[in-house]
C-alpha cells in the first residue's frame, strides 16, 4: 500500500510538473544569398524533448500548372541525441494550398474563442530581425534602408502592442557594394502546457454541444 501511495504521488508529482512545463517554440525565416528556408523548433520538456522541421522557401517549378515543389526535412531528439530523421518532397498545386487555407480559416473561426485564450497566453521571449540591403545606387539603397526602419517598427510595434517583450532587436544594414539582400528574423515564444490542455479542453466542450 506504501509503494502504490508513493506511486500515485510521484505520478502526481510529475503531471504537476508537465502542467506548469513550458512548450518553447522557435522560428526562424532566413534568405542569405542562395540559401532561403523556413525553420520551426519545438522544444518540450525543458528541452529533453525537440522537434525541428526545415521548410524552404517554395520554388514555383511549373508555372502553366502552378504547381509548387518543397523538401522539408525533419527530426526528433531526445536527450540531445537525434532518434529520427525524415526528409520529405511534396509536390502541391495552387488550388490544393487554396483549400487547406480554406479549411484553416473555418477551424479557426469555429474555434476562435479558445485560440483567443491561447493567444493572450503566450509569452515572447525575443526577437531578432536583421536586414542587409543594398543596390547599385547609393542613393536609393539608403533611401530603402529608412523604409526598412519604419516598417519594420511599425510592424514590430502593432504586433507586439498588448505585449512586453525586452529583447527585441531590429537592425537594417545599408550595403553599398552591389545589390544584396539578406534577412533573418528569429522570434523565441513560449507557452505553459497548463494553458494548452485548457484550449484543448474548451475546444472539445465546443465539438460537444454539435
Amino acid at each position: 500500500m506504501n509503494f502504490l501511495s508513493g506511486a500515485i504521488f510521484f505520478l502526481l508529482v510529475l503531471l504537476i510538473l508537465f502542467i506548469f512545463s513550458n512548450l518553447n517554440i522557435s522560428l526562424l525565416a532566413l534568405k542569405n544569398g542562395s540559401r532561403s528556408e523556413f525553420v520551426i523548433t519545438l522544444r518540450f520538456l525543458w528541452g529533453l524533448l525537440k522537434y525541428r522541421i526545415e521548410i524552404p522557401i517554395v520554388d514555383i517549378i511549373k508555372e502553366r500548372d502552378f504547381e509548387v515543389n518543397a523538401d522539408v526535412n525533419s527530426d526528433i531528439e531526445m536527450a540531445k541525441q537525434k532518434i529520427i530523421k525524415e526528409g520529405a518532397s511534396m509536390d502541391l498545386e495552387i488550388h490544393q494550398l487554396r483549400k487547406t487555407y480554406k479549411k484553416i480559416r473555418l477551424i479557426y473561426e469555429k474555434y476562435q474563442f479558445a485560440y483567443s485564450y491561447l493567444k493572450n497566453k503566450v509569452v515572447v521571449k525575443s526577437l531578432s530581425w536583421q536586414t542587409e540591403i543594398g543596390t547599385e545606387d547609393a542613393a536609393v539603397t539608403a533611401t530603402i534602408t529608412g523604409i526598412l526602419w519604419a516598417l519594420k517598427s511599425n510592424i514590430v510595434s502593432y504586433v507586439f502592442i498588448k505585449r512586453r517583450t525586452k529583447n527585441i532587436n531590429l537592425n537594417v544594414i545599408p550595403f553599398y557594394g552591389g545589390e544584396k539582400l539578406n534577412t533573418a528574423l528569429d522570434c523565441i515564444i513560449f507557452i505553459k502546457i497548463g494553458y494548452i490542455i485548457i484550449a484543448a479542453l474548451k475546444m472539445f466542450k465546443i465539438k460537444a454541444k454539435e
